[in-house]
Order: structure tokens, then C-alpha cells, then sequence
């Protein structure tokens, strides 16, 4: 109960069953860039009540749960009874087990393997699932009553991209905005055609 935060070194591939469950005072957990971590066992963090974050430790994806791109399995039970407020499960991931999320929160996820397997109760009925139209994960919506959306440009920015930091993201929303030289070439090149015009 001691334990508030932990951070899980570049080398480490799994994070066994039980491993961190049952620890009321845990809130956050970081991996180091180049994390090789492949799969998070059974109820790993189960009964974690305040646990809210998951993100890599040089990004700024506070309040996310955004796992190494490199995580193939996330097992049954293994986030039972946090409290995430949104989850993006990179496109390695091919299975998350049984009631690995069950919870009552409410929160958003986004999974971009169009073939992932789903467990029975993996996410609680007030869930947004973003996935793609005919992906697996959108089957699993249809079937269990959840919101589905489809994964936009606009879904990605909102919810984070494979560990991109907000500095990112808005480096990239900038990236599409008119330099002011830009703009005042575009107004010299209006007032060149208006003049031939009245010519």
C-alpha cells in the first residue's frame, strides 16, 4: 500500500500475473522509451482503485493509458477495477482477455489491430470504442451495446497517437496553418488578379 508509482525499465518483457494488483495507493505507472514489454498478465493491476495512468515516462500522456507500441497481450482481469479515462491499444496487441478492463468508469478507447481478440466483458458497457468500420473491435461494440466510432485524424489527436506528446501534436496541428509571409504573398497575388481583371 506504500507504493504511488512505478517505473518499469527498458528491459523488462513482462509484467507477470498479480504482479501490482491489490496496491490502493498505486496511481501511475511509466516505461522507459524503447520499452520491450510484450504482455501484462492476469490481473496484473487488479483492485489498483486509483490507478489511472499508463504512458511512456518522456511523454506528456498524463491521464492515458498508452501502452509500448510493442504489447502483443494485455490478460484477463488485468486493469479490473481502475480508473482509466482513456486507453490506446497499439496495433501489436492481438488479444486482451476477459474482464481485463472491468470497471466503473466510464472512458474511451482507441485499437487500431483490425483483428484483435476480444474477451467476454473486456470493457464495461459505457466504453467509446474507436476502431475501425469491420474491425473485430467494432464487432465487439455491435455485440456488447458500446459506443463505436471510427478512428479519425481528429480521434487520434484527441486520445494521443503511439506515445505522441501534446508539444507533438501541436507541432503537427501548426504545421497546416498559413505562414504570415505565405499570407501576404496570397494577398500581393489577389490584388495582381483584381488589377488584370479591371484591365
Amino acid at each position: 500500500n506504500n507504493i504511488t508509482s512505478v517505473n518499469i525499465p527498458a528491459s523488462v518483457m513482462i509484467i507477470d500475473e498479480y504482479a501490482f494488483s491489490d496496491c490502493g495507493n498505486l496511481t501511475k505507472l511509466t516505461y522507459e522509451g524503447q520499452s520491450q514489454l510484450t504482455s501484462i498478465g492476469l490481473g496484473a493491476f487488479s483492485l489498483d482503485y486509483a490507478f489511472s495512468e499508463f504512458y511512456q515516462a518522456d511523454a506528456e500522456d498524463g491521464g492515458k493509458f498508452n501502452f509500448p507500441e510493442g504489447l502483443t497481450t494485455i490478460s484477463g482481469y488485468a486493469f479490473q477495477s481502475t480508473t482509466p479515462k482513456e486507453v490506446i491499444i497499439p496495433e501489436k496487441c492481438g488479444q486482451i482477455g476477459d474482464n481485463a478492463f472491468e470497471s466503473d468508469s466510464a472512458f474511451s478507447v482507441i485499437i487500431y489491430n483490425n483483428n484483435i481478440v476480444i474477451g467476454d466483458g473486456a470493457f464495461p458497457g459505457t466504453t467509446i470504442i474507436y476502431a475501425n468500420p469491420g474491425s473485430s473491435a467494432a464487432q465487439y461494440a455491435g455485440d456488447n451495446g458500446n459506443t463505436c466510432n471510427p478512428i479519425t485524424d481528429e480521434s487520434k489527436q484527441s486520445d494521443g497517437e503511439s506515445g505522441e506528446s501534446g508539444e507533438q501534436a501541436n507541432a503537427g496541428d501548426s504545421a497546416g496553418e498559413t505562414s504570415e509571409p505565405e499570407k501576404e504573398q496570397d494577398n500581393k497575388d489577389m490584388e495582381e488578379e483584381k488589377e488584370e481583371e479591371e484591365k
